[in-house]
């Protein structure tokens, strides 16, 4: 057990000493581990500590009351704390000298500038503390000494290897008016050019950058230090989507761009410019401007416009593969760098903080990034989103509709009895009946089940099969890719295919299918070499049923390609079943009973893996498909499969 030591006078000197004043101060412990806080003493010789960033440490930030005496069983206690004319419950542990309450963040940024601080316990719990049962803190320097620890963590946290919480920080130190500029109209006329009446276009001159740059250093640098680490460090997520991204579009030749699809330094300048001057320029999207004016937390709002520009991302990204398709090289650099472009909004939104000023960033980054793959996908369609289109899994054992078809195929499950496909018998002959009544029992229907039989009846009587597993488990892979051809009901089996059904797009179902398939045969190539390393005669094997099913997924493209070509069903759909079966085969794969014991490590399979240090090394093979005019066709799946690597 760690005990928590009295501050002291360390690194401001600003602050007197006197009794009820808030300090700062850095904590040192045996362990190497250090904290630097924000402090006042209280009654009853107790100290209040606020640390706000930590080294060696898990925990970034932390509200305790070093307390006079040792509590020698571990507790928890709860509190009531008022600040700013808000109380709310809290709870905290009670263990050795210490009482470390789980505070909300909220009520940490809101510290500095609230005029009182009040802590309140329950009579028995104050006498076991040995404190009073209410304890009203002086927050005198509270403001400065909060904002100076915060501001030294800042620095701390980007350049000597301290952990803090970010959001926070940036909240504590984010201007209260938010970020002003002392002559906007200036600021105007060098960054922006009026395009008409109402609108103008952010153009980064010279003296632009060097206005911001300044504003920057002056005003900027510590609330925004951690955002400008994010975009400007050459090893981060941001400058690796940055240089991949480029290279992309230096090797594609295929066609000239209308506009500038490249990344630069106007990301980073954009978004300083649009703290300081937020009306009438093209480049801010309707969503900025809808966070800025929400009246209540905008959480909820955020989430909306993530997942619809997500959806659109998916479509733009689809239709560029498809058409650099003919360059493995560039789809490479195009995947990868849209991987870290990924990661770096994920770090980006976490690092924001809970200020809409601030947060109306999130649209107007995403959508830069979006025009540069939208110009580079050649200026496609956008997305034609229906609320009643959206995929919600069924939950609370309630069914999604009345229909028979859908009672008879599906079971609830878990906490929260969440909807998922039931399969069986009775489930696979009502849906059978179904296609024949809807005219889509073809002859290509019959080749393609026939194929299916073979594959499982193979499977059943192999080695790989789970014991206790019979013929009619393993038809539930093709009953609900069957289904997918009729209707669409809210089984979690669908969750990996959940854009496709939320959009109903052509593109997106067809690379939603694809990379289903390509999870699939990366899967069969790293069990297919596990297994061969322990039994070459069962690898073998292994891959005589991974032909078989081929032949059923070759039968299966062929048939939802007659009906898409007849108009019995849209194309979209064709590939919500190619990509299920894609996906329900991958499951039947691993959760394969092979014996997991005998398998070697998994560290040690990269040699027979499709991917090693020198590259691809699987002999190609032709697999399945890759999409052509909203549909698929057969591809050379082996020479597409790569891993993200830089």
């Amino acid at each position: 057990m760690r005990y928590i030591v009295f501050c002291a006078l360390l690194f401001s000197t600003a602050l007197a000493h006197a009794a009820g004043m808030w300090q700062t101060g850095r904590l040192d412990y045996g362990d190497g581990s250090s904290e630097i806080s924000a402090f006042v003493d209280i009654s009853s010789n107790a100290q209040l500590q606020v640390v706000l960033c930590s080294k060696n440490q898990s925990l970034k930030y932390r509200f305790t009351l070093v307390l006079p005496k040792e509590i020698t069983n571990y507790t928890i206690i709860e509190a009531k704390i008022s600040t700013g004319g808000t109380s709310s419950t809290a709870y905290a542990e009670a263990a050795g000298n210490s009482l470390e309450f789980q505070i909300d963040p909220y009520t940490l940024i809101a510290l500095p500038d609230s005029p009182d601080l009040s802590i309140e316990f329950k009579a028995e719990d104050a006498q076991f503390l040995g404190l009073d049962e209410r304890i009203n803190v002086s927050m005198l320097g509270a403001d400065l000494s909060l904002r100076s620890v915060a501001s030294e963590c800042t620095v701390l946290c980007t350049t000597n290897g301290f952990n803090c919480q970010e959001s926070l920080l940036s909240a504590i130190l984010w201007p209260v008016r938010g970020f002003i500029h002392d002559d906007p109209v200036r600021l105007k006329h060098l960054c922006s050019k009026e395009t008409s009446a109402l609108s103008n276009i952010f153009t980064l001159t010279d003296k632009c950058k060097a206005e911001l740059d300044d504003y920057y250093s002056s005003v900027g640098r510590v609330p925004l230090s951690f955002i400008y680490k994010l975009m400007h460090d050459e090893k981060g997520s941001y400058m690796r989507y940055k240089r991949l991204w480029n290279e992309a579009v230096s090797d594609y030749t295929g066609q000239s761009f209308t506009e500038k699809i490249s990344v630069d330094d106007s990301d980073w300048y954009l978004l300083e410019y649009a703290l300081l001057h937020s009306h009438g320029l093209k480049e801010y999207p309707k969503s900025f401007y809808d966070i800025l004016s929400y009246k209540q937390d905008p959480t909820t709002l955020i989430y909306e416009i993530d997942n619809r520009y997500e959806m659109e991302s998916l479509k733009y990204k689809s239709v560029l593969m498809r058409r650099v398709g003919s360059s493995l090289n560039t789809i490479k650099k195009i995947d990868r760098a849209l991987k870290h472009w990924n990661e770096f909004y994920r770090q980006f939104s976490a690092q924001l903080p809970q200020v809409k000023q601030a947060l109306a960033l999130k649209p107007l980054m995403y959508r830069k990034m979006l025009l540069r793959l939208w110009h580079f996908a050649g200026m496609p369609h956008g997305l034609e989103l229906k609320p009643e289109y959206a995929f919600i899994q069924g939950s609370a054992g309630r069914l999604t509709s009345d229909d028979t078809l859908e009672k008879k195929c599906s079971y609830f499950e878990g906490a929260r009895e969440d909807q998922f496909f039931l399969g069986g018998a009775d489930c696979l002959k009502t849906i059978k009946s179904s296609l024949r009544d809807r005219g889509l029992k073809t002859p290509l229907y019959y080749e393609m089940t026939k194929k299916y039989e073979t594959f499982i009846e193979a499977w059943e009587k192999s080695s790989f099969n789970t014991d206790g597993t019979d013929k009619d488990a393993l038809e539930l892979p093709l009953g609900l890719t069957l289904l997918s051809a009729l209707k669409v009901y809210g089984f979690g089996d669908y969750f990996l295919m959940r854009e496709c059904i939320s959009t109903r797009d052509n593109d997106i179902c067809s690379f939603e299918a694809q990379s289903s398939y390509e999870s699939y045969i990366h899967e069969f190539k790293n069990s297919s070499a596990a297994i061969a390393a322990v039994s070459q005669s069962d690898g073998r094997r292994l891959s005589d049923l991974n032909t078989l099913w081929q032949d059923y997924q070759t039968a299966l493209s062929e048939y939802t390609q007659d009906l898409c070509d007849k108009g019995k069903i849209e194309s979209w759909r064709a590939d919500l079943m190619l990509g299920m079966a894609s996906i329900m085969q991958t499951d039947l794969l691993l959760n394969a009973s092979y014996d997991r014991e005998e398998l070697p490590d998994e560290s040690l399979l990269l040699e027979y893996s499709d991917v090693a240090d020198d590259g691809l090394v699987a002999p190609a093979r032709e697999d399945k498909t890759q999409s052509k005019n909203g549909r698929t066709e057969l591809v050379d799946l082996d020479a597409m499969h790569y891993m993200d690597k830089d």
